[in-house]
């Protein structure tokens, strides 16, 4: 019997991006692997809804699942849309399986986990998807209610990663090949550590003496 396999469609920004490989990388440690949708177990769509085109595109998707969906396949949302329309997703397309809010990633797995009664041994330690380039999110969310801006209404109020998380996280992809370390916030000059360590200077000054890491950027500013 083959293992069980996932594939993740995503639209949108790096924080979107960011937010599938962090979710990649969780399913490859449970045993999972990643596939094409044809062959895959589990489709996962990380979404956006800044443009109405975006949204369109999400609903077709879903829409054209409805012939791939079987007993034995699962479907699920994350991503923008999420924060946007929350379970009312499931009362439109009725073979959607599960409405995963942004970064609450974790009960997912394990409900997958239990679904499928499906286990490699022992959860890897890393899941081998930094690239030479590898995002960092340190901040979820925004504070910031622009008139044009839907993003604090899908996303939330800003939650900041503490320092040494994204230390830590920036050290584990130099180690694992990355050379350049993206560090992603929807406004990401409003960063400040949740235990007082300082703002985005102390962080950037931080990171960049991390041995083997060659370059270093954030984004996005405000305004």
């Amino acid at each position: 019997m083959r293992g069980r396999s996932f594939h993740i469609w995503t639209i949108g920004c790096q924080m979107n991006s960011a937010d599938s490989e962090s979710l990649a990388r969780r399913l490859l440690a449970a045993g999972y692997t990643e596939d094409t949708l044809e062959r895959a177990d589990v489709a996962i769509l990380n979404t956006c809804v800044v443009r109405q085109a975006s949204e369109d595109r999400i609903y077709s998707k879903l829409h054209e699942l409805k012939e791939w969906k079987t007993p034995e396949r699962t479907i699920a949302v994350t991503g923008c849309v999420v924060g946007k329309e929350g379970e009312g997703l499931r009362q439109r397309f009725p073979h959607l399986d599960a409405v995963v809010p942004i970064g609450d990633y974790e009960p997912f797995v394990a409900a997958l986990e239990s679904r499928y009664d499906y286990s490699q041994g022992e959860p890897l330690p890393h899941a081998g998807r930094t690239g030479v380039s590898h995002y960092v999110r340190v901040i979820q969310g925004c504070d910031h209610n622009c008139t044009f801006c839907i993003v604090p209404r899908v996303r939330g109020r800003e939650k900041h990663v503490p320092q040494g998380a994204v230390v830590a996280e920036c050290r584990t992809a130099v180690a694992d090949g990355a050379r350049e370390v993206v560090l992603l916030g929807q406004n990401v000059d409003d960063y400040h550590d949740p235990d007082g360590r300082g703002g985005l200077a102390v962080l950037v000054r931080e990171a960049e003496r991390i041995p083997g890491l060659r370059r270093l950027r954030f984004m996005t500013s405000h305004p």
